[in-house]
């Protein structure tokens, strides 16, 4: 509401809340620029398809439920569109936590840089400037006329990611970094495992698979990507029983890698060299690391 770029439609979907978060969507509603709809709850995905569907506009962003924008977050990224004829625009993001003062990006010292579809993968996959996310970017609407996010997965941005790079014409980053992400400073840092989070490990794992045809030079970064996929899937279920198969497979999958992980060492944290070490040795000193380490963060 409070953009200095208004020519725009805010269009809240409540998902089939059980609070009152209707009931605020409604009152915002002013049917000039905001809007609200309700549907049964279908989860992120549903809720970002039927937001699609219902909005005008000729430029798409996403706006997470705890996130907000700064004032210039629209214009700072439509300013690439009006100027390059940009299809997709990226900008970085900014961390808070609650109750934290935010120090905004000065608008007036943003940048505006063409950049590759190499060039892109290869910052989203190595968290470079900005992520895979669906949030903190600008799209052409003519990007979703045959990509959807897909319901019922719990990692929707992951798997969509490359379709909408490939489909893109001029992409564009601004280094505004305007849109302001939720952190939660009490987030557990495992748990919450379920089989279907492992569709995470099998997209990663088709990613490098179509770098070594497509984009061979970039397939290092696809590796390391998966690597990374593969531990914060670890993480969450190695210190569950009921999920040793799991993390067993887990840990064979980063093994496997492991003549491509010594090549290019120099890409992994002192973090991951540490853990990779620790899981040579084997899941059970794996797990012993883990336990303390999400201790000593007060993470467990």
């Amino acid at each position: 509401i409070n953009q200095t770029y208004d020519n725009i439609e805010i269009l809240l979907i409540d998902d089939g809340s059980t609070d009152n978060s209707g009931k605020i969507a409604d009152s915002l509603a002013d049917n000039k620029i905001v809007f609200s709809f309700h549907k049964e709850n279908g989860g992120l995905s549903d809720a970002r398809n039927y937001g699609i569907r219902k909005s005008k506009g000729e430029y798409l962003t996403f706006f997470d439920s705890d996130d907000f924008a700064s004032k210039d977050f629209i214009k700072a990224l439509y300013d690439a569109v009006e100027e390059y004829d940009a299809d997709y625009v990226i900008s970085g993001l900014k961390d808070f936590y609650d109750g934290e003062e935010i120090i905004e990006d000065d608008y007036n010292k943003s940048v505006i840089k063409k950049i590759t579809k190499e060039e892109c993968y290869k910052k989203m996959l190595m968290q470079e400037d900005f992520d895979i996310s669906a949030t903190a970017k600008l799209y052409s609407r003519s990007l979703f006329n045959s990509i959807e996010f897909p319901v019922g997965y719990f990692y929707e941005d992951f798997e969509i990611f490359d379709s909408i790079i490939e489909k893109s014409n001029n992409i564009y980053f601004v280094s505004y970094r305007g849109y302001n992400y939720l952190q939660r400073r009490d987030s557990i840092m495992y748990g919450n495992m379920s089989e279907k989070r492992l569709s995470l490990i099998k997209k990663s794992e088709s990613i490098i698979l179509e770098f070594e045809k497509k984009y061979p030079s970039l397939k290092k970064y696809a590796i390391k990507r998966y690597i990374k996929c593969n531990f914060h899937l670890l993480g969450r279920s190695v210190l569950d029983k009921k999920f040793n198969n799991i993390s067993k497979m887990l840990r064979n999958n980063i093994l496997n890698y492991a003549s491509d992980i010594k090549r290019d060492y120099y890409l992994y944290s002192k973090k991951e060299k540490i853990a990779l070490y620790i899981l040579k040795m084997g899941i059970f000193f794996y797990k012993i690391f883990w336990k303390l380490y999400c201790t000593r963060k007060g993470k467990i």
